[in-house]
Parts: C-alpha cells; structure tokens; sequence
C-alpha cells in the first residue's frame, strides 16, 4: 500500500510514507494537509533513489535491516537531503 499512515500525537501530525524498506517520516505542528506532507516524503525518496540508486538501496536493506541511510550518503548527500527537510 503507498498511501501515508498519519498518527495525531496533540498538536503533532505524524506522516508515515513507506517505499520499498525505505521508511519515511515527517513530524509537523502546521495544519497542512496529509497530501502535502506525503508529496514532501515522496519527494524525499525521490532525492535519495537519484543519490543512491533504487537497487543500491535493496541491496543494502536486503543485507542489513534497520541501516542508517546517512552513512551511505556521505556528506554531499546528507548535506542535500537535509536542505530540503
């Protein structure tokens, strides 16, 4: 299933966008819509499957479950992923 989950926690909306073993989350206090949050997420995934490559990022799920993404990265890619968080 590709659509978000989303988790109210008080003035917190928590959006979950699963792709693949990539697990993406969004923590946002403002009353944007779920669909945005989502279309962020998703255009998140689509930063990082262009830094690392869909089958890069299987193969490394594939052998360790739970990896840190940020140690692939490196710091170019951290430091591009994290402009647009």
């Amino acid at each position: 299933d590709d659509s978000p989950r989303v988790i109210f926690a008080g003035k917190h909306k928590i959006v979950f966008l699963v792709r693949g073993a990539v697990y993406l989350v969004m923590v946002s206090r403002t009353m944007e819509p779920t669909s945005h949050l989502a279309r962020q997420l998703q255009f998140l995934y689509t930063q990082l499957v262009s830094i690392l490559t869909r089958k890069g990022l299987e193969q490394v799920f594939k052998r360790r479950h739970g990896f840190d993404l940020r140690n692939l990265l490196g710091s170019s890619g951290e430091q591009v992923l994290s402009s647009l968080a």
